[in-house]
């Protein structure tokens, strides 16, 4: 029998990790390996197998902490859902096939996450089972010159093979380390009770007995069961009837990706890319200053 100090209880963690990658590098399948969950849950995307919309979910670390896990698309045509599903990510599990190495996808998802503002990342060199020792290191070597130039430079290297299970719990490890260093700062995101919650919706959705459902990151407060919001543009009023994050919840905290069923008369009318908040709080503008980040064109030579 393990001694009560021996037991680690498991934490609630605002931290929300995100898998990026290229489509075909074996992503749904380490997520299914990492959580013993599909992220492909609509049978058009296993038709397709590809994910499209973002899917969700839980991981329970080592240590004890539980986190949102994010799946991004990795197809270019889905690169505008991935920027809005990478909004909102604090760890980066980079995923990169041990048998193709770096390819130009990898390297427009690790430019859209450092504009994102993400800065701790591990990666998963994946299908390990496929390559011979030489072919993974040579991957090995390709991605840790590829990130030198990046914030990521140094970042953990992981191989792994979704499919033998080998490296799972290496990469499990690697990722507790990297949630450990933002999780003074996420809790400290949390326990910032003066801002007033905003949920940029990504889906929306009816659920027979329960009604409207949308899903989000939420930013800036809790959110609890009972609160009055409001979304704009539509200025739809409406009201907090239930919130899953991990399983049921009556509170739900900024940084964590959240499912609020919601009450109202036109909540049915919501849509992906209305703004949830609290009436007073936010408002609309048809001005705004933003700034340009120029990538530069793969392959192109800076002008000097």
């Amino acid at each position: 029998d393990c001694s009560m100090s021996e037991v680690k209880a498991l934490v609630e963690c605002p931290v929300i990790v995100g898998t990026a990658g290229h489509g075909d590098h074996g992503k749904s399948a380490l997520i299914e390996a990492l959580t013993g969950k599909n992220p492909d849950r609509l049978e058009v995307e296993r038709r397709r197998g590809m994910t499209v919309e973002l899917g969700f979910g839980e991981l329970a670390l080592p240590s004890g902490k539980i986190v949102g896990l994010v799946d991004v698309p990795g197809h270019a045509h889905y690169l505008r859902a991935m920027v809005q599903g990478a909004t909102g990510i604090d760890v980066a599990v980079l995923v990169v096939s041990a048998v193709e190495g770096v390819m130009p996808q990898t390297r427009e998802h690790v430019h859209v996450l450092e504009l994102l503002g993400v800065t701790h990342m591990v990666v998963a060199l994946t299908m390990c089972d496929l390559a011979d020792a030489e072919m993974t290191e040579l991957a090995e070597l390709d991605v840790d010159d590829f990130l030198s130039d990046t914030v990521f430079a140094g970042a953990s290297i992981v191989p792994v093979s979704s499919k033998t299970g080998a490296g799972i719990d290496d990469l499990l490890a690697a990722l507790d380390e990297q949630v450990a260093a933002c999780w003074d700062s996420c809790r400290a995101r949390a326990e910032l009770t003066d801002a007033a919650p905003r949920l940029p919706i990504d889906r929306c959705f009816t659920i027979k007995g329960a009604g409207t459902v949308v899903t989000g990151t939420l930013h800036n407060a809790p959110v609890a069961v009972g609160d009055e919001l409001m979304a704009l543009p539509s200025r739809t009023v409406c009201r907090v009837r239930g919130i899953q994050v991990h399983g049921d919840t009556p509170r739900a905290l900024p940084g964590q990706r959240v499912a609020l069923n919601l009450v109202g008369d036109a909540v049915a009318t919501l849509d992906r890319g209305e703004m949830l908040g609290v009436a007073g709080r936010f408002g609309q503008t048809v001005r705004f200053m933003m700034t340009f980040t120029y990538l530069g064109r793969e392959g192109a030579q800076p002008r000097g």
